[in-house]
Parts: structure tokens; C-alpha cells; sequence
């Protein structure tokens, strides 16, 4: 690898400014380089004045070394030893775990993880799940794709669900060649997902800055149609968490191709067993890449599919009629601009799931407000340590539900993101005061776990059901996965509505739903429209009901005896419903949802207060507004320039044609493209000069005064500023280019 101090940071390749004192995970195919990437993070983390235990664990030997920083030595004496280890004969967790403690390293990063784990039992993998989870300094692990293991293929989807980063390398094609990729699902550092083009060298991985993310149309180039789909793939449901769910749905599928031999559809290959596959597929679908019919989408996500021409409209086969039987706030959330794109599969409502059995101890009733919640957990906590039982636990990761639970605190405080007006009001009191009493839940009253920041839902949920925490944002489901064989709180938690806050007068939660769309890749909708039909009838949607773990969007369902005898809890959830908000509702909701994982989360870490974040995310969305709202005369005007540019143009005219104050212009022309009008025009101009300078017809002269110069001597002066090399020596350079072709 060369000299280990000259590697790449770390954190330059993944695309954030700093190293995550967390855990990640890094997946990745033999060969895609996922032991260079490690140990660059191990390089990293020893020059930041910390030791970092490297462990590789390969087919035959396994490779130990204790790095330590620059200028300091090692106290003992002797090699680096590990014990216990060979190939065919595994080390046990905790016999593993002991030794990690006894050097005591700031940083350890694992090589190959999924080696070591192939043989441990499910007490021994939750085992290490357990201490991986509450690893307090840097831990970086690499293994196999899950989907292409057998043995270990659960604790890797665990520890993807329990990591702050998850971090993929595949190859792909740049350019007709295979290129490394590097994708970063979710990371504490990055708003969203971030994937760019690498390099391996001997300095290890190199970010290819002159690359950009592939584009693969949703339209054949050759064709106005959609490419037609060589198969029916479709995903009927979200997720098929257990066997029996799974089989449900296969048993569907098979009596539907009994039925219709003629137009069969299929199961993805490979069962769906946890979120990260299940966005897997939701990631190929957006790039235009899946050869899925038929997959259920957050439907907070449809005027962005409607936007990008992705899903076809369904109007056509889902008449109002048929809508009548759904809950209207199912319904809503499938509709954009007049149009359904979407059936409703399941929704959801935010709820509060409270232990019962403590409450009972101390005689309370389900609080109704954050006073009354913290009050109780104070006098539980005199009876119970906190070090084992956590008060308040919600999700702050930096992801989705990180936005829906600030929102939803917003609102039962009295706040709200616009005011009557259509103003920016997310830097009032109200709202800030929401984002504090979450700030406060960890760093002040210490009545939420200390990595709240970086807990996702699964890892929140398990503490939960494990029975360490006493109340939990969550969604209904958490009832029915409190029955499950797992749990340690069988029979013993209740739902409540979302508490109102201090300056609050009722309880507003998000209602979130899943719905099935039909991708445009599909030619005819048709018999994929039947497919789903056959999914709908009453006996499926009873047993789907009775087996699901989300509430169901049909009206009826919620009177039904045997759906009622299976889920008493829905007759709560249908009072709750209807008082719920649509996170699609909110104007700019994408550029919302994208400042408050990032201002937010970083308040949630202690790193700025709630004030400073709040401030940041109102200024920046009433920005982004502002933009959208004179995106449409500035690009009159950007227009406008390219059909004149042979012309002189000045800014005042400019700015009187698209009917704005020349003022007013330049500070809107500067917001919208990021450049002056003046800088803008030149570009534009030499632009086009590049472009006929390709032309041996038109002399220098003769194309000065084609793209607007009176002045040859002052077109070349702006030539070579713009571009480094005056008109002659590019034509030449050009010419050169094309003889050597």
C-alpha cells in the first residue's frame, strides 16, 4: 500500500468533513476493495493521535496489528499478539471481546467480519450485536454482501441496521470501462445518500473527481415508449419480515398464475428480509435500473416519482368509485396534481408506546403531555437505574424519522413550518423550543439514550422490546412486534396519543403511508393492474390484516370481527388517523426533510443549539423558495440571452423584458444561478465561440462578431480568461485533437 501516512483521508473518499467516532460497515464483493478502504480509516484514526486495532480475518490466517500514533511506541513488549484464532476453529465472542478490551484501542477496525461470525450461534451473534452496539469509540467492520452469505447473513443485516454508515463498493460501468463505485446509503455526515466513482492505487482509494453519477434514462433513446420489461417482477408487499408472511404472499402469487397462465408474474429471487434490502430495491427503481412491475413506495416520495416521469397514472383503472372503500387520508397521500398514481397498501400514525405494567406501579395513567411524561419516568427512575432502563426513546439518525418526529413535536407545541401567510416560522419559539426538549431529553435530563442521535428504528425498537425503556416514539406495528417470540414486554405495552407540549393544545401526529405503483418501465399496466386486483379481494386483505404489522387502508377493516380479535389496538388507531398530518402537504417538503437531518441531527449531537439550527433551516428553505418562485423569469431571461446573443444586451434590458426592477434582477439572477448576469453572458458567449472555432469556415474575426463582440482584441482577451488559451491556440489545439483521431 505504499507509505501508510500519504493515504487518502478517509473522509475525503466517503464525501463528509469528518471522521465519525461510530460504527460503520462496509459491504463489498471480493476484490472491490474493502480492505484498503479499512485501512485507510485505521491509517486515519492513528493519526489522530489514537491507537486502532486492525483485525483481518481471511481463509487461512488472520492478521492482527495494534497501530499506534506517530512518535509514540507501544508500552509492552513483543509483538502484537491475538489468541485464541485460527481458520476452521472460532474464537467465541466473549473470549473475542476480551481481548479487544485488553488493548484497550481508540479505534478497532474488523476486516472480513462475516468470516469470524459463520459459525456462532444466535445467542453468541447477539452476543457481539450488544457490544458492537454500545461501542463508545470507532468501530469499522467489513464484510460480504449480505446476499451472499448463508451462515452470517443475519448478523450482517443486524449490524446494518445498528451502524450510523453504511458504506457499498461495487463495480460499474463509466465510460465502457468497470469502474470502482462508492456508494454511502446513510451516513451521520452526508444529507441523504452520496455515490461517486473511485480509483484504486497505491495510496489506496482515490475519489475520480472528473467523474460524475451515471444517468440511465427512463425512456429508450430510440423510442418515445418505455423499454419494454422482459418479465412481470413484482413486489407485492413492504417487507417479509417472517416466514409466514412470505408464504402468504407466495401462495397469492401461485393462485394468481394458476388463474392466469397467460400472463404469470414472479417473486423477487431472494425473500426481502430487512430495510436495507428492501431500499435496495427502491434505489434501482429511482436510477431506472429495476425490471420490477409492481413494488410498494413511501408515498411521501410520489410527487417526486410523478415529477420524474417514474410511475404511470392510474386513473384509468382505480375510478373514484373503488376510492370510496379507503380511508381518505390513504387516499390523499396517492393523489398529486388531480391525478392517483398509487393504491394504498398500509399507513401509518405516530404514536407513543408506553410500558403499562410500570405505569400500573407508580398508579399513573398514559400522560398526555411532556410535563406529565418526564415526571413519570422521574419517579420511576428512584426505584430503577437508568444505566438499565431508559426514559423516552426516539429516532434521531440522521434519516427519515428523524424528521418526522421534530415535525410532530413542532406541531403539539403549537407550531408549525409556514404561518396563514406562507411565511417561514420554523425559527419561532414554539418550534424551537420542540427541538430543545429533544436536545435536552439527551444532554440535560439524561432521560434518553446517550446515542440517540445515531439510533434508526430497529435499534430504538429492540432496546424497547427488550425491556429497557419505558416510553417510545413509534408507529403501531410496535404492538404487534411487542407479541413476537423476541420480545421481553409481551403483553405489556400500550399506545397513546403523541403528548402536547408546553405552548401546545392538541396532538398532531405524521401519518405516513406505503402504496403500489407501476412503473413507466412497464409498456402495458394492464395485467399488472389485474395482479394486483387479485391481491385486493376481501380474503387477502383480511389475512393481511390479521398478519401485518402496520394498520390497514380499507374502511372496513376496522369493524371487521376476526381482523378486530387479532388487532384490537386498531379501533384506537382509527380515532387517531384522521387527526394526523401528510408530510406531502408541506410545500418544499424535500428541501425541509433534507435541512432537518442535517441542522437538526447535528443539534441532537450537542454540536449547535436548538436556536442556531432552527434559524439555519428557516433561512435556508425560505431561500430555496424564494428561488423557485423566480426560477421562471430568470430562465425567460437565460433564454432570452441565447437567442440574442449576436446582439449588444445589456442588463436593464434584460431585466425589462422579464418585466423586474434591474435591481431586483441582479440580486435574483445572482440566487437562482449562482453567478452574475454580466459572468453569465460571457460564458454563454464564449461558449458558442468554442463551438465555431470547431468550424474552419468562419475566421476569428467573423466569429467574435457572431456571439456579440464589436472589439476582436477584447473578444481573445475574455477568450483566454475564461478558458486559459486565446482563440488561435484552441482552434489549434482542437485541430490537433481531431487529425490524432
Amino acid at each position: 500500500m505504499g507509505d501508510k501516512h500519504s493515504m487518502i483521508p478517509f473522509d475525503e473518499v466517503i464525501g463528509t468533513k469528518h471522521l465519525i467516532h461510530g460504527r460503520y460497515l462496509v459491504t463489498g464483493e471480493a476484490g472491490t476493495g474493502k480492505t484498503s478502504l479499512a485501512l485507510q480509516y485505521a491509517v486515519n484514526a492513528q493519526i489522530e493521535d489514537n491507537t486502532c486495532l486492525f483485525i483481518s480475518f481471511k481463509r487461512k490466517e488472520a492478521r492482527f496489528h495494534l497501530l499506534m500514533p506517530p512518535g509514540k511506541k507501544k508500552s509492552e513488549s513483543g509483538p502484537v499478539s491475538f489468541e485464541a484464532y485460527e481458520y476452521g476453529k472460532m474464537i467465541s465472542p466473549a473470549d473475542f471481546i476480551r481481548q479487544i478490551r485488553a488493548y484497550d484501542p481508540a479505534y478497532v477496525v474488523l476486516d472480513d467480519i462475516h468470516v469470524l461470525a459463520q459459525n456462532w450461534s444466535s445467542k453468541e451473534t447477539r452476543e457481539f450485536l450488544s457490544w458492537a452496539a454500545g461501542y463508545p469509540k470507532g468501530l469499522l467492520m467489513t464484510s460480504l454482501p449480505a446476499s451472499q452469505l448463508k451462515e452470517s447473513a443475519d448478523m450482517i443485516q443486524k449490524l446494518a441496521d445498528l451502524t450510523e454508515a453504511l458504506i457499498e463498493l461495487k463495480f460499474m460501468p463509466l465510460q465502457n470501462q468497470m469502474q470502482l463505485w462508492l456508494w454511502v446509503p446513510k451516513h451521520p455526515g452526508i444529507i441523504g445518500s452520496s455515490g461517486q466513482f473511485c480509483r484504486m492505487s497505491e495510496q489506496g482509494i482515490r475519489t475520480l473527481k472528473e467523474s460524475v453519477t451515471p444517468s440511465i434514462p427512463i425512456r429508450d433513446e430510440k423510442s418515445s415508449k418505455p423499454a419494454q420489461a422482459t418479465s412481470t417482477l413484482v413486489m407485492p408487499e413492504i417487507l417479509y419480515f417472517s416466514p409466514l408472511h412470505y408464504q402468504r404472499v407466495k401462495r397469492r402469487v401461485e393462485h394468481y398464475n394458476r388463474q392466469h397462465p397467460g400472463s404469470s408474474v414472479r417473486l423477487p429471487e431472494k425473500n426481502i428480509t430487512s430495510i436495507l434490502e428492501y431500499h435496495q430495491h427502491i434505489m434501482q427503481f429511482e436510477e431506472a435500473k429495476s425490471n420490477l412491475g409492481l413494488l410498494p413506495v413511501d408515498l411521501f416520495k410520489l410527487p417526486e416519482l410523478v415529477e420524474k416521469e417514474l410511475i404511470h397514472p392510474l386513473d384509468d383503472f382505480f375510478p373514484e368509485s373503488a376510492q370510496q372503500a379507503y380511508l381518505d387520508k390513504a387516499i390523499q397521500q396517492c393523489r398529486y396534481r388531480g391525478k392517483i398514481y398509487a393504491v394504498p397498501h398500509i399507513i401509518n400514525v405516530g404514536v407513543m408506546a408506553y410500558r403499562q405494567d410500570l405505569l400500573g406501579k407508580i398508579h399513573r395513567t398514559p400522560p398526555t403531555n411532556w410535563r406529565e411524561m418526564m415526571e413519570c419516568y422521574r419517579i420511576l427512575s428512584r426505584d430503577m437505574s437508568p444505566e438499565n432502563i431508559a426514559g423516552i426513546g426516539y429516532q434521531g439518525a440522521q434519516f427519515e424519522n428523524l424528521s418526522c418526529n421534530l415535525l410532530e413535536l413542532i406541531w403539539c407545541n403549537g407550531g408549525d413550518v409556514f404561518d396563514s401567510s406562507g411565511h417561514v416560522i420554523l425559527n419561532r419559539p414554539e418550534a424551537v423550543e420542540a427541538l430543545q426538549f429533544l436536545q435536552d431529553l439527551i444532554h440535560k435530563h439524561h432521560y434518553s439514550p446517550p446515542d440517540t442521535p445515531f439510533m434508526m428504528e430497529s435499534h430504538c425498537e429492540r432496546i424497547f422490546l427488550e425491556g429497557r425503556m419505558v416510553f417510545m416514539r413509534s408507529w403501531p406495528r410496535i404492538i404487534s412486534q411487542a407479541e413476537l417470540p423476541t420480545s421481553h414486554v409481551s403483553g405489556r405495552v400500550g399506545l397513546m396519543p403523541l403528548p402536547i407540549g408546553n405552548s401546545g393544545r392538541e396532538s398532531i401526529p405524521i401519518i405516513g403511508a406505503f402504496g403500489y405503483v407501476i412503473p413507466r418501465t412497464v409498456t402495458d399496466p394492464e395485467p399488472v393492474w389485474n395482479f394486483m386486483v387479485s391481491m385486493m379481494t376481501e380474503e387477502a386483505v383480511v389475512e393481511s390484516a390479521t398478519i401485518g404489522w402496520s394498520c390497514p387502508v380499507i374502511k372496513d377493516l376496522y369493524t371487521h370481527s376476526d381482523v378486530l380479535r387479532a388487532r384490537p389496538y386498531y379501533r384506537q388507531m382509527v380515532q387517531l388517523i384522521p387527526t394526523g398530518r401528510l408530510r406531502q402537504t408541506i410545500p418544499n417538503y424535500s428541501v425541509l426533510t433534507s435541512l432537518i437531518k442535517r441542522e437538526a441531527h447535528l443539534a441532537l449531537r450537542n454540536e449547535k443549539t436548538a436556536q442556531e439550527a432552527m434559524d439555519i433551516i428557516s433561512q435556508e428553505l425560505h431561500k430555496s423558495i424564494h428561488r423557485q418562485l423566480h426560477i421562471a423569469p430568470i430562465q425567460k431571461a437565460m433564454e432570452f440571452v441565447h437567442e440574442h446573443m449576436k446582439e449588444p444586451i445589456t442588463r436593464d434590458q434584460v431585466a425589462k423584458v422579464v418585466g423586474i426592477s434591474p435591481s431586483h434582477f441582479s440580486v435574483l439572477f445572482k440566487d437562482v444561478t449562482g453567478q452574475t448576469f454580466t459572468d453569465y453572458l460571457m460564458r454563454v458567449r464564449i461558449e458558442e465561440a468554442r463551438r465555431l472555432l470547431g468550424r474552419p469556415e468562419f475566421n476569428i474575426s467573423q466569429i467574435s462578431h457572431e456571439v456579440g463582440f464589436n472589439d476582436e482584441s477584447y473578444f481573445s482577451f475574455t477568450f483566454k480568461r475564461l478558458t486559459g488559451v486565446t482563440p488561435s491556440h484552441y482552434r489549434l489545439n482542437l485541430q490537433g485533437t481531431i487529425l490524432s483521431l
